[in-house]
């Protein structure tokens, strides 16, 4: 329920009372579950995931969230312009790199002019975790990811540089705000924070 809170409040500013909200990633819904409590009576809240179990228990268990099934590739079926604000909490950090573009511009086209996009990313706090030629290669890509043969799993693992995210985030956002991680561990655990707007 905190997260919900804190994405409320960081976010709200740049929305209006009534909103189209989605969780991008939402396995058991975690998070958009509560944000009922912190948001106007008449916004509407919508939740995917690639994760088909997780879909069908979501649809069971959780009423006025509108769940709906994507594949790990986009385009997903919403329209255009959908939603005030979408959060993705670790989305970013489980697609390739090669991957992450293709999201970035779906994100940017479900999104209204002038909505947020709330997101996490694996930035330095992490990349101690990476070795020698993980590092050059992240360097000197921006990128890099840790493979694994099922596709969103928790073990494959990206991590982005700051610069060449922020590059391709810009081609459609606008930063409003970004928190590294390392420095502000106390935000989301330590991975970097994004608050992106789309541009007009």
């Amino acid at each position: 329920m905190l997260v919900a809170k804190e994405f409320n409040e960081w976010t709200s500013e740049y929305l209006p009372k009534t909103k189209i909200i989605l969780e991008w990633g939402c396995g058991v819904s975690r998070i958009i579950r509560h944000y009922k409590n912190f948001i106007d009576e008449n916004s509407t809240l919508h939740a995917c995931d690639i994760n088909k179990d997780m879909i069908s228990w979501n649809k069971a268990n959780i009423p006025n969230i509108n769940f709906e099934l994507i594949e790990y590739l986009p385009p997903t079926h919403y329209k255009n312009d959908t939603f005030n604000l979408v959060f993705g909490l670790s989305v970013f950090t489980h697609i390739e790199s090669r991957y992450q573009k293709d999201w970035i511009k779906e994100i940017a086209r479900i999104t209204k002019p002038q909505g947020i996009f709330l997101f996490t990313t694996h930035g330095t706090k992490y990349f101690k975790m990476l070795n020698k030629d993980q590092l050059n290669e992240l360097e000197m890509n921006g990128s890099y990811t840790i493979s694994y043969n099922k596709q969103g799993h928790r073990m494959m693992t990206t991590y982005n540089k700051y610069e060449s995210f922020a590059n391709e985030i810009e081609n459609y956002f606008e930063i409003k705000e970004f928190y590294n991680g390392e420095e502000h561990i106390d935000k989301v655990g330590g991975q970097d924070l994004w608050i992106v707007q789309k541009k007009i």
